[in-house]
């Protein structure tokens, strides 16, 4: 174990150790109801590995004939910085080695590289279960870029019989995919000085 490691599992040892699991808790009393529900649930299990293992609270997963293929999980800053290392960007990874084509269930909204590049895999449909307001890209191109909604590489996809939009979930698997996140924001960084990947890397 190297000395972020060290300096992580000190950290989340404490108050950080009972947040997590008082997600778990939560994640645990989730009953399914509905397709989306599954598979959401199945990315925020993911979601929580990625929180105990001292990466972002992130999880995603690839659907095929409704059976679940790959589980995959954020893997930012550990066991090594890894800039790419994004839930999405991994579970497309595997789809691609496994040479298949499914669709994509994540647990927070797309970042412009996920965005990006779940358009180019040329997934069935992407579902995020938390909006990120002000900084998710479907969030962005509905709201602050709406005029460039219908000329979007995305809607063209959209009316091709593809889809990219908010998971059908009530409203606590939302609320958690959020908590996740923002539990790692603003908790796990602050304790590894991870601000940015130079601190990141300096943590190290």
């Amino acid at each position: 174990m190297n000395a972020s490691h060290d300096k992580l599992h000190t950290g989340i040892s404490g108050s950080l150790s009972d947040t997590i699991a008082g997600l778990k808790s939560r994640l645990s009393a989730l009953v399914p109801a509905s397709d989306h529900e599954h598979f959401s649930l199945a990315a925020l299990e993911e979601g929580i590995v990625a929180l105990e293992e001292g990466n972002y609270g992130i999880g995603a997963v690839v659907v095929v004939d409704g059976k679940i293929v790959v589980r995959e999980h954020n893997r930012v800053l550990f066991p090594a910085f890894d800039s790419k290392g994004h839930a999405e960007m991994r579970a497309l990874d595997e789809m691609e080695r496994l040479g298949i084509k499914g669709d994509l269930y994540g647990t927070l909204e797309w970042c412009p590289m996920c965005y990006t590049r779940t358009l180019l895999a040329g997934v069935g449909k992407a579902f995020f279960i938390a909006e990120d307001p002000g900084n998710g890209m479907v969030w962005q191109l509905r709201h602050v870029r709406q005029q460039y909604w219908s000329q979007s590489i995305w809607h063209m996809f959209a009316t091709d019989g593809r889809a990219l939009a908010q998971a059908n979930v009530r409203p606590e698997y939302k609320q958690l995919g959020w908590d996740m996140f923002a539990l790692t924001r603003e908790q796990i960084d602050l304790q590894l000085g991870a601000r940015t990947p130079e601190t990141a890397l300096a943590a190290r």
